[in-house]
């Protein structure tokens, strides 16, 4: 699964709160789609984090560098984002049993392209 595959699952899945626990700890959090973020709402605190895209967009590139085993594991990713416990549970969610695929360097060159024209564009 490449990584728009796996944020358009993850948007269609979390438009309404959906309830997941973390791998590690097991701790119960919400989270719900809003506009470009998760937002996530831990049981324990009550407090709301939106974690942009962006956050998971890194996770993802760290994992798919990963072998299988090594993928899933929150611990891998803590010094990439102080949300990762929460950001691999919902890829373990949306995931399942596929494979989690690495952006070619042709879909990396279009999204900064596209990136790019977007800045232009709205700079005019």
């Amino acid at each position: 699964m490449k990584f728009n595959d796996f944020w358009a699952l993850l948007k269609k899945e979390t438009t309404n709160p959906i309830t997941l626990r973390t791998l590690d700890q097991e701790k119960e959090f919400e989270a719900k789609y809003t506009i470009g973020k998760i937002t996530i709402i831990p049981e324990s605190s009550g407090e709301p984090r939106p974690i942009d895209q962006s956050h998971f967009r890194r996770v993802w590139n760290n994992a798919c560098n990963k072998e299988k085993s090594e993928q899933l594991k929150p611990g891998n990713y803590q010094h990439i984002s102080v949300n990762a416990s929460y950001i691999v549970a919902l890829m373990s969610h949306i995931v399942i049993d596929k494979d989690i695929e690495c952006e070619s360097v042709s879909e990396f060159l279009k999204r900064r392209q596209e990136r790019y024209q977007s800045r232009i564009k709205n700079n005019s």
